[in-house]
């Protein structure tokens, strides 16, 4: 259980791996040792993928691609990460809007804390967040 989990979130261009999802994996870098997996979800993600392999301290990359996730909602996205969760000790997600609507979520469903608003890992468990 001390493996963590990123859930990414994909852009348009040349990068597609967006800056945020880049600084959240740094983020589980600092946290610690464990094992850093990746789960893309939405559709047609083969070309991101491809370009996803090289993503510095990654152990694996994970797949949630369907058409009904081309847009998808924090309730669909929580009852997939609820069923995964029990392998993970943290899971992670970039502080957009997305982040913010599917983590407190999955936090109430799983009824454990969550940590929101990172700016900075300063240890494994001790965070820098804004006032």
């Amino acid at each position: 259980m001390d493996r963590m989990l990123v859930i990414a979130e994909a852009q348009d261009g040349a990068s597609p791996v967006s800056e945020a999802t880049l600084k959240t994996l740094s983020a589980a870098r600092k946290i610690g040792p464990a094992g850093v997996d990746v789960l893309w979800i939405g559709t047609g993600l083969d070309p991101l993928l491809a370009k996803a392999q090289s993503l510095a301290g990654v152990e694996r990359l994970l797949v949630f691609d369907d058409p009904r996730l081309a847009h998808p909602t924090a309730t669909q996205v929580t009852g997939l990460l609820s069923a995964m969760a029990r392998d993970y000790g943290q899971i992670l997600m970039p502080g957009t809007s997305f982040g913010k609507d599917v983590l407190p979520r999955l936090a109430g469903v799983l009824g454990v804390p969550m940590v929101s608003d990172v700016l900075e890992v300063l240890e494994a468990r001790v965070f820098k967040r804004g006032i």
